[in-house]
Formats: structure tokens, sequence, C-alpha cells
């Protein structure tokens, strides 16, 4: 069973703790495991991108709450619960006589744990919510005293300052459920940058595993800002932290991916129906091939304004090289190839540099790129650059080009046998 995995890193003279989330959010839908079991369709639809607590509820983890309270108009249900010895998810909805999204916010009596959302912004009334807090220490609490507000106004929205009602919960944990767990000794090392990392344990729960690493003593540096991933035997990769995809189709969309939260970001109207209409006006083709082709023999010196162009000496963050204006340099007189690449450029930057600026806000680092227009030659060439410039990681998996085909077969699927299942097809 695939879990949820956490690394925690102890250094050496101190004994403070860092968690690193790694995502391990796959698409298998799991149909057959859920027969007969008595949970609502809702708790399989909040949970289809996260297969470590879909492995929790084929294994018959999830403790139904029935809590419900009402307050000015509000009711907020605390519906369902998945524990073990180390990990607290909530499932709770909102439910409001107007009608209207409501956002929630919510603290705790603990302070041995970390949670994975602080704030979860407007959503539809009786829509499944989930909240997640891990436990650093050595257990959790026999009880949960949950605080749940909830506001009528967006994140950073700034309408409303008090929240239009406020909930108090006591969460009791099933002691079966708990006393889960099994830690697993492995005593391996690796060097990174000189320094010495150890691989003390591995702690194995019924909804995530965590890898305990510790700093040798001989260490001379302090290693900082580490971006962990682990790889398993069918080649699949778990990258630490919050991530995006950028699907490059006709025009772009950016989606957010952190933990088991999918949000869709925004997009821009550029894309490949770019190239294909301005190479249709400036070199009477909307042939893709005939335009990648071109581009390969073409260059951006006469196309492309660039640093070096407006001064000798390098700007910070900014070498010569770089480009200052696309298409600020180019004449009636431009070559067809010049012309292909230059088109080439400016919407693959333009994609990269939209992708790095959708992340600002979310601490992103890596993206993944998507679609039709990751095969073209020149994404080896742009995309790296703008890791060198903004410290990000642009990642192109193997057959990028199918991607969106095969998520949207498999959302097709999915819903199809999540209906199946819930309305006792199967």
């Amino acid at each position: 069973m695939k879990r949820r995995i956490f690394l925690t890193l102890i250094p050496a003279l101190a004994a403070c703790f860092a968690l690193f989330l790694l995502m391990v959010n796959c698409f298998p839908t799991f149909a057959a495991a859920c027969e007969g079991l008595p949970v609502l369709g809702e708790l399989a639809e909040a949970l289809r991108f996260d297969k470590s607590l879909r492995r929790a509820v084929e294994n018959e983890y999830v403790q139904p709450l029935g809590l419900s309270q009402t307050a000015n108009g509000i009711t907020a249900r605390m519906e369902y619960l998945i524990v073990d010895q180390k990990s607290v998810n909530l499932f709770f909805s909102f439910h409001s006589e107007d009608g209207c999204p409501l956002r929630a916010q919510y603290s705790t009596d603990t302070t041995d744990c970390i949670s994975l959302m602080n704030g979860i912004d407007l959503q539809k009334n009786d829509e499944l919510q989930q909240i997640t807090l891990m436990s650093v220490g050595d257990t959790l609490p026999d009880t949960l005293e949950l605080t749940l507000f909830a506001y009528r106004d967006a994140i950073g929205s700034g309408e409303e300052s008090e929240p239009a009602a406020e909930f108090h919960f006591t969460i009791e944990y099933d002691p079966s459920f708990t006393a889960k767990g099994e830690t697993i000794p492995v005593g391996a090392s690796f060097t990174l940058d000189g320094q010495t990392l150890l691989l003390d344990r591995a702690e194995i729960y019924p909804t995530h595993m965590r890898l305990i690493l510790r700093e040798a003593a001989e260490n001379t540096a302090n290693l900082r800002s580490l971006d962990f991933c682990l790889t398993d035997d069918q080649g699949g990769t778990y990258e630490a932290g919050a991530g995006s995809v950028v699907s490059m189709g006709t025009g772009t969309s950016f989606v957010k991916v952190q933990g088991s939260t999918i949000e869709h970001i925004g997009g821009l109207g550029i894309g490949g129906g770019t190239i294909l209409g301005l190479s249709k006006l400036l070199l009477k083709t909307h042939d893709f091939h005939q335009i990648a082709s071109l581009a390969e023999h073409g260059s951006l010196n006469d196309i492309d304004l660039h640093i070096r162009d407006i001064t000798p000496h390098p700007l910070p963050g900014l070498p010569l090289d770089v480009t200052a204006s696309i298409f600020g340099k180019a004449d009636a007189n431009a070559k067809v190839e010049d012309i292909a690449l230059g088109i080439v450029h400016m919407v693959l930057q333009t994609i990269g540099q939209g992708a790095v600026f959708a992340s600002l806000n979310g601490d992103i680092k890596n993206i993944v790129l998507i679609g039709n227009l990751t095969r073209l030659p020149q994404c080896p060439d742009i995309f790296p650059r703008l890791e060198e410039m903004c410290d990000v990681h642009f990642k192109i998996p193997e057959y990028a080009e199918y991607r969106t085909a095969i998520g949207a077969a498999l959302c097709y699927i999915r819903n199809r046998e999540y209906k199946d299942i819930f309305c006792g097809k199967c």
C-alpha cells in the first residue's frame, strides 16, 4: 500500500524538526476495493487525488463522526475522521441558510502538531473539506479540541475580519486506530555537498510513512533549503512540497498541486494557437512541423533585443544574453527562419515566465510541463535558462504530449466508476 511520505530531519546539535511533505497523488481508481464499504460517495470524491487516504478507506480506517452544530444560520457538520498514531484527517462541511459559499479557518489545543492547511477558501454549501494535522511528538493526544470558524469572504479579500459563526468540537479517537504503527531501522548514510546525512529509520503508519534523517556530528556546515524526492521501483517520483502543472495546449493553464489539494490558479491566452496564428500571418504556413523545422535553423540575434544591445555591463540577475524585448530588433528583411524562432521563443518564454509568476505566492519550486508544445526542440534551451534565473525546476516527463489526454481519460473512467459504486451498480 502506497502512503504519503514525510521526511524528518534531525540536526546533530539541536532538537528541532523539519517535516517535508512528499506528494503521492496518483490517479488509479479503487472501485473493486470499495465494494460494500459503508462510506459515502462524497468522501470518495474528496479523496480522488489522494492515494494514501483512499487506501485507508479501503482498509476501513474511516470513523463516521456525525457531529453537527448550528449558529447564525450556518450549520457545521464534522462528518468523518481518518486517524493513526501520528496524523489526523478531519472531513467537515458548512451549510448556510442563504446558500452563500463559506470559508473555513480553525484552531486546535495541541502544540505538538503541524497543520498542512491553515485556511480553506470559499466552498459551496455541503461541500466536503479536509483538515490535516501531523504530529511532531511521540503520539497524538487522546482527544482533539477543535474550534472552527466560518467566514463569508474569500482569503485575502479584506472584506470581513470577524467570523460569521464559530463552532467548538471535541474529537475523540478510536484507540484501535491510534495504536497502529511500525518502525523499521535503516541505518544508511549518504553525502551531499561534502556533508553526511544518516537515514535513521522509517516509520510506517496506515495513512503515511516518515523517513527520519540525522546530520552527522562531523559535518562542518548546515544544509539548508533541501528539496527531497523519492523514487519507487516503478519509476514514480514523489516530489517535496507544492508543485504546479503547466498544460501547454492551444492556450496555457496553471494548476497548483499540494498534497491532496489541486487548484486551478490561472491561465494565459498564449500557446500553440498563438504559434499557428502568427505563423500563418508572418510565415504563410500553419504546419506545426514546418514551423518547428524553420525555427531550428533560425537565430534571435536579429529578432530579439538583448541586454547586451542596451548596455555592455550585465545587470543584477540578468546576463547580457537575456532578452530585454521580444521582437525588439525585428525588421521587414528578417529571415523566415529567424521569425519562426522568434515566434516559438516568444510563446515558450512567456509561458515559462507566467509559470514562475504563478508560483511566487505558493512557494512552488517544481513545475511540470505537459502538452504538445513540449515536443518543440527549443524547450531544452529556454526552460533551463529560466531555472537559473528564477530558482525553479522545470520538468518535462516522458510522453508529456499525451498527459492531458491521459488525464481526461482517467477522469472520465474515475467519475463513471464512482457513480457505479455509490449508486449500487457494483
